[in-house]
């Protein structure tokens, strides 16, 4: 498959950029690595009339400590992050998401953590050739009134498959965005709408030029367990994160976070196993007891995302759905190990 006509510029400075996008508005697209960029204009997914790379301007690649902040560049590659001292040292999860991405040999080197987390929804049936969608008339996704994963579906079901994304939002990550007209600073957890069609809360102008995460105060361990059919390259299927903080005498947690990707139009952020786990898990009642505790948090990960799973993306719904809670039981267990 060719690419289709566009303009390509390589921007050298941040405010060329972010003119660029106020005066193309939705004509224009971003491409850090273009590992997912590429093959989507290929598949005439996108039909943008510029391109803009950002991999020429340096100030935008880089990992630094700022205060009770990491923070990370929109161009710092899945590479900076994966070598980078301070986010070994404070953020676990996020190393093992990072390191699921892709394959080594290409997208680790190009593509960038920020084009992880801005990672459009997909679908078994939005994500195919123009002409095997020619055959068909238009899903939700691609402007129409229909859903072909689910029998009578009234809304895109497209997923959000970001490894980056779940791991990010147990971390209590926020983003820098900006623009002509200013700047903000949101959580990730607020960066998404939950729709498919539109899955991120940005406007055609508005870029985000990097990722802050903060430091843990105390004692923190996490974990990113990710299912899918081949050991590299492949979305995952299901993906589970986990972030927990211990209390002073590591007889507990002070707070825990679960998160799933491949599931939804956003990435879940499981509230009740994570407010679960803080109640209940003490590792002196021992390993049976410990056990079970954490077995209740994935099924209450199952419990709150029965509704989600449908046919789209390769596994069915019911594969899926059972093997929700086994990724989460093995991400909190490596968690708190």
């Amino acid at each position: 498959m060719r690419l289709p006509y566009f303009d390509y510029t390589t921007a050298t400075r941040l405010p060329e950029v972010l003119s660029l996008l106020n005066e193309y508005q939705e004509e224009a697209v971003l491409m850090g690595g273009g590992t997912d960029l590429i093959p989507a204009l290929k598949r005439r997914l996108l039909k943008p009339r510029l391109v803009i790379d950002l991999a020429k301007i340096p100030v935008l690649r880089y990992i630094r400590m700022d205060g009770p902040m990491v923070k990370i560049g929109a161009a710092a590659t899945l590479n900076d992050v994966l070598t980078s001292d301070s986010i070994r040292s404070y953020f676990p999860a996020l190393i093992q998401a990072v390191a699921s991405i892709g394959a080594v040999s290409i997208q680790h080197h190009r593509a960038t953590l920020v084009g992880n987390l801005m990672l459009n929804t997909r679908c078994q049936y939005y994500n195919q050739s123009q002409f095997w969608r020619s055959g068909k008339a238009p899903c939700f996704k691609a402007g129409g009134q229909t859903c072909f994963a689910e029998e009578r579906g009234e809304k895109c079901r497209s997923v959000y498959q970001s490894d980056g994304g779940a791991a990010l939002l147990t971390l209590t990550a926020m983003v820098h965005v900006q623009s002509v007209n200013g700047e903000r600073i949101i959580p990730v957890a607020d960066l998404f709408t939950g729709q498919g069609e539109k899955p991120f809360k940005l406007e055609p102008s508005e870029m985000v030029t990097e990722i802050l995460l903060p430091i843990p105060v105390g004692v923190a361990a996490g974990s990113y367990q990710k299912l899918r059919f081949r050991s590299a390259i492949d979305y995952p299927l299901v993906g589970a994160a986990a972030t927990v903080e211990f209390n002073k005498d590591k007889t507990g947690v002070e707070t825990a976070r679960l998160a799933l990707t491949g599931v939804s139009s956003a990435p879940l952020l499981i509230r009740q196993a994570g407010v679960w786990l803080v109640k209940n898990y003490n590792p002196a009642q021992g390993p049976e007891a410990s056990h079970q505790v954490i077995a209740e948090a994935a099924r209450l990960a199952m419990a709150e995302t029965q509704l989600y799973p449908v046919d789209n993306i390769g596994a069915t719904a019911a594969y899926r759905q059972k093997m929700i809670p086994v990724m989460a039981r093995r991400a909190i267990t490596a968690a708190l190990n």
